[in-house]
């Protein structure tokens, strides 16, 4: 079976450049919906 998926390394970069911080505050609140 081929994996077409990305090295590991790249996804797990990704992922922490990726703003998802919730805050009950509006203002500083980035939602994490891109991450679901």
């Amino acid at each position: 079976m081929k994996n077409n998926l990305p090295p590991f390394i790249e996804i797990y970069r990704a992922l922490i450049a990726t703003p998802s911080i919730s805050a009950t505050e509006e203002a500083l609140d980035q939602s994490n919906e891109s991450l679901i």
